[in-house]
């Protein structure tokens, strides 16, 4: 059973550090998804403290997390294409991915591209390519690292033709990261 939490209580706060790599992912994910769109913000999460032990019991999926970070101030401030009403319910929900294979779900996402743009490069390229943002959003710390994906219409901004949502934790050095995109027909 998840442990019960009351994230009304969660304090996040915008990361103010550069992640170079993660940014030049996103705008090329940006300019295949010409209908859409893509995105990215980091956040800082508490060193201690309810979020920190449901994360590391690896619930924060069944404890409602997902529903109540959506609606946080922080996301509201710099992701308002992602923010969400009060009472919001994640559907579908986020599920655990890998960091073993961020990279790869990253380039399946570039060489995929988006509803009426490709990418221009071969899938080993777009693997290469992919392999620089997970390192960096992961710190090269894979065993100390979680991801969580969505690739399904979970809010208002995304379409249900591509989407893709990545939810990555490093809690070594305490961040959040989310990257986003989608594109329509």
């Amino acid at each position: 059973m998840a442990t019960e939490v009351d994230w009304g209580d969660l304090r996040l706060s915008v990361a103010r550090r550069s992640f170079p790599a993660t940014e030049r992912f996103v705008s090329t994910l940006r300019s295949h998804h010409i209908n859409g769109g893509a995105c990215f913000r980091s956040f800082r999460f508490p060193g201690a403290g309810p979020f920190l032990e449901v994360a590391r019991k690896g619930e924060l999926a069944a404890s409602g997390f997902f529903d109540h970070f959506w609606q946080t101030k922080a996301v509201h401030a710099v992701l308002p294409e992602l923010a969400a009403e009060a009472d919001f319910r994640c559907k579908p929900p986020f599920v655990w991915g890998n960091p073993f294979t961020l990279d790869g779900d990253f380039a399946s996402a570039l060489f995929s591209g988006g509803a009426y743009s490709q990418y221009k490069g071969s899938a080993a390229e777009a693997k290469v390519e992919a392999a620089a943002p997970a390192s960096e959003l992961l710190g090269k710390r894979f065993e100390r690292s979680q991801v969580f994906t969505n690739h399904a219409e979970w809010c208002r901004y995304f379409s249900g033709i591509v989407d893709w949502t990545w939810v990555v934790l490093n809690f070594k050095d305490h961040l959040l990261h989310v990257v986003a995109a989608t594109d329509v027909d």
